[in-house]
């Protein structure tokens, strides 16, 4: 993937990814940041919208990986990286108009995660 040029459609794809997840994350009390280089304005960056969903100790990580599965979502581990959990879209079973077009990446963490702090 090549690095390119800052994209202002960026900050519109973060929100436009936002709202859906934080639709299926109601009523949960969670906070969905941008993080990485897209977030960062006239950076160059792989167009890739990365995501952290930041939870505290009132949710219940189960919770959370519920609704997204039902969006289409599925759990893929930590990734060797522990309190940073990894979701993807799978076999799209749930389609989305959204989710299934702007190319993103997005980690559930909880609040003092070091793969959190790491990504703010």
């Amino acid at each position: 993937m090549l690095i390119q040029p800052y994209q202002k459609n960026w900050i519109e794809d973060f929100k436009a990814i936002k709202e859906t997840l934080n639709d299926a994350l109601m009523p949960l009390n969670v906070t969905i940041e941008h993080v990485g280089s897209t977030a960062v304005p006239e950076l160059a960056a792989k167009p890739i919208i990365d995501i952290d969903i930041v939870f505290g100790e009132d949710v219940d990580f189960n919770d959370i990986k519920k609704a997204l599965e039902k969006i289409g979502y599925f759990h893929n581990g930590n990734q060797g990286i522990p309190n940073r959990d990894v979701f993807k879209r799978g076999k799209i079973l749930v389609s989305h108009k959204v989710v299934d077009n702007i190319v993103h990446h997005f980690y559930v963490c909880p609040t003092d995660s070091e793969g959190f702090k790491k990504h703010i």
